[in-house]
């Protein structure tokens, strides 16, 4: 099962890479995430696989890029998380499924929303900005901040795994990557100042880079030696992957790829969004209520809160694209 989840992340990151290099070819890139979606169908027993298929689906239907980084960052969430042997709890499927396609199409929102901003002359700069700030929040988030001690563990008593070696380079990348996201917000406030931006995006691309290879020797290690301990992370790890995705791809829209200059239409998918996190919201509520005989659990309240965020993301006012960014995080927590 971890293989196949595997493949249909490798198949759905080719798909999104695609769709920011040449985002025209739409029936390419929704064929092989429809395959990377076909991966993953075999699992589908499996309650962890159900949110990476669901976002596979919907980002195979969209052939947005980001929402395909992002289903790619789910199905490897399921891959890790299949490692382990403890049990899952069968009733968790539906809500999660359904934020799941949420967050895709939130994402996919976002995304058209950044896009319009700008085909209206906006700073590209600030596509990377964005990727930037992810990374550095993930980084830090990553093992609970320990990296600021140049350390990181995943799991607990006889699965404890500490990995020193992929710490120092996370580490690393945590202080380039903050010093891109320092450099080129400089750079937002006084558009003069251009070293801070040629800085900034030379150590983005630094951070990004040690990042992906901090990322490959956890996963490398972890899968050598402490499989249970690597699925505690999974979602950490993922997250990290996913927002190191979106800082390459605010890079190359810096470099003049076309990937967030297409137009696409975002109205119907930020209303579609919407009810997918109300439908979701509804679902974890039946679930809570059939497992603890009560609704009012924190995670009813994590589905409570993304739907009350994409209510918030609808009107047309100020911070439109701020509001549409929180909504999409918000569903991408839930289904990381």
């Amino acid at each position: 099962m971890s293989a196949l989840l595997a493949l249909g992340a490798l198949a759905l990151l080719a798909a999104g890479i695609l769709g920011l290099v040449a985002p025209a070819r739409t029936t390419a890139i929704r064929l092989i995430g429809a395959l990377g979606a076909a991966a993953l169908l075999p699992a589908v027993d499996a309650p962890a696989a159900r949110p990476a298929l669901g976002a596979a689906l919907g980002a195979a239907a969209l052939a947005s890029p980001l929402s395909m980084l992002l289903a790619a960052a789910a199905a490897l969430a399921a891959s890790l998380r299949s490692l382990s042997e403890a049990p899952v709890d069968e009733r968790t499927g539906l809500a999660a499924f359904l934020a799941a396609v949420a967050a895709v199409v939130a994402t996919a929102a976002w995304e058209s929303a950044l896009a319009a901003r700008l085909r209206s002359g906006a700073d590209p700069a600030r596509a990377a900005l964005v990727g930037g700030v992810a990374t550095v929040a993930m980084l830090l988030s990553l093992g609970q901040g320990s990296l600021l001690r140049w350390s990181l563990a995943f799991g607990e008593g006889a699965a404890h795994l500490s990995l020193r070696g992929g710490a120092l380079v996370l580490g690393t990348a945590l202080l380039a990557s903050l010093f891109g996201v320092l450099a080129l917000g400089a750079h937002a406030l006084v558009p003069s100042v251009v070293w801070a931006h040629v800085l900034g995006r030379r150590a983005l691309v630094l951070g990004g880079g040690t990042s992906l290879l901090g990322l490959g020797l956890v996963v490398a290690r972890g899968l050598d030696q402490g499989p249970e301990a690597l699925a505690a992370g999974a979602g950490s790890l993922a997250g990290l992957m996913l927002a190191v995705l979106i800082l390459a791809a605010g890079l190359l829209i810096l470099l003049g790829a076309p990937g967030g200059t297409v137009a696409r239409g975002s109205g119907l998918e930020e209303s579609l969004g919407l009810a997918l996190a109300l439908l979701a919201l509804a679902a974890s509520g039946f679930e809570a209520w059939s497992g603890v005989g009560s609704y009012q659990t924190p995670r009813t309240a994590a589905f409570g809160a993304a739907a009350l965020l994409g209510l918030a993301a609808l009107p047309a006012t100020g911070f439109a694209l701020t509001r549409r960014a929180a909504f999409a995080a918000a569903t991408v927590v839930l289904l990381l």
